[in-house]
């Protein structure tokens, strides 16, 4: 009778939880909607009008924010030039939304054969009270774009379609150059088709550009415009790669540099290694999938906080890997469980007023989300190393 009561009320707490997070979420989302003005959106729509009035979208005027992203972006963002950019603003703030709740969709169902209400509710649930999903959509980022992209790359992996998820993992390369590390996954899996078909389509969109550029923007941008974006050096709080640790230690440029570049190397070597070439189950691909976006956002140059919306995947990789073993977790990897919380909570924090933080032994505490990504590393190594081989394929 005891057991049943405390199901009953664990059931109870969880539903208000939910009831909780999906209304908040919804508040949120109106209120975005009616009242933000979506800063990072605003210079992707900018980007756009100019290159259809025939300017470079990587020359900015004074005050003006600076565009940054390759080429190829804007061929995927030309279509924000038929709306007016207020409607402009509130689709893309909605089709993010739905973008984000599609990739927590399409991840649990390269797991599961039946995605669970439940699951998706709480999973969804935590993620939309954590500061970088709330930040993402309040800035208009494209993240959650990429998210979903990279979900999408996932999905039809584990369902063998190669030349869909190279599609989806070459899109998002357009968008960002940062998700090229995943390629290293795909090689050591041995999936030379989703190598090969990736960088043929990356390629096929950089001819398109050329065709219709009439400004040479690819020698403008990858021999002026990206040697010039500052990775090293940036002590903004914001910034919560190792970058951002490094200059806040006050160390030279030069140092940080070597530093970042050597812990670069070292991870992606590393998590290469450990990577399994055979067919595994689909969750422990998932793990090792995810290690490479964290080795990516911890040492890959600039890791603004709403970036951290990429590690919904390692972190969902950890959730489907522990939590239906919670009991046995609880009872002998107590250590596991308060890693995976305590991470989660470094991630999803935000410091209101970070400059109370910003003299003596104080800065460390600014780099929170760094230290959440190296404990999430650590656990996922940990169930990496404890992953069981699927012999037969799906």
């Amino acid at each position: 009778m005891t057991r049943w009561r405390n199901e009953n009320l664990l059931r109870s707490i969880a539903i208000v939880f939910i009831f909780f997070c999906v209304v908040f979420s919804l508040f949120t989302l109106f209120r975005i909607l009616l009242l933000y003005r979506l800063l990072d959106f605003g210079v992707y729509y900018q980007a756009v009008e100019k290159i259809i009035n025939g300017c470079n979208p990587y020359v900015s005027s004074v005050g003006e924010m600076v565009f940054i992203y390759p080429p190829t972006a804007l061929l995927f963002l030309l279509p924000l030039h038929f709306f007016p950019i207020s409607i402009a603003e509130d689709l893309w703030t909605l089709t993010s939304f739905i973008a984000f709740n599609l990739s927590i969709y399409f991840l649990l169902k390269s797991v599961m054969k039946k995605v669970k209400v439940l699951w998706f509710l709480i999973i969804y649930s935590f993620f939309v009270l954590s500061f970088p999903i709330k930040f993402s959509f309040g800035m208009g980022q494209i993240n959650m774009f990429i998210l979903f992209l990279l979900c999408l790359t996932f999905y039809f992996y584990t369902r063998e379609k190669d030349k869909f998820s190279a599609t989806f993992l070459s899109i998002a390369i357009s968008l960002k150059l940062a998700p090229a590390i995943l390629l290293f996954f795909f090689a050591r899996k041995k999936k030379w088709k989703v190598v090969t078909f990736t960088l043929f389509i990356i390629a096929l969109l950089h001819s398109v550009v050329q065709l219709l550029s009439k400004q040479h923007l690819l020698s403008y941008y990858y021999l002026k415009v990206f040697p010039s974006i500052s990775l090293i050096g940036n002590s903004a709080y914001y910034n919560q790669a190792f970058t951002g640790f490094l200059a806040r230690m006050n160390l030279s440029d030069n140092t940080s540099f070597l530093l970042n570049y050597l812990l670069l190397i070292i991870l992606l070597i590393f998590t290469y290694r450990i990577i399994n070439t055979r067919r595994m189950k689909p969750e422990n691909e998932l793990i090792q999938f995810g290690m490479l976006i964290v080795v990516m956002l911890i040492a890959g140059g600039l890791t603004w906080q709403h970036h951290l919306v990429l590690l919904v995947i390692p972190y969902i990789g950890v959730i489907v890997s522990v939590f239906p073993r919670l009991k046995i977790y609880l009872k002998h990897k107590v250590f596991i469980i308060f890693a995976i919380l305590l991470s989660c909570f470094l991630f999803s924090i935000n410091l209101k007023n970070p400059f109370i933080f910003s003299t003596g032994a104080l800065v460390l505490v600014q780099s929170h989300g760094l230290y959440s990504m190296l404990i999430l590393f650590g656990v996922l190594w940990y169930i990496n190393s404890n992953t069981i081989l699927v012999r037969n394929k799906r």
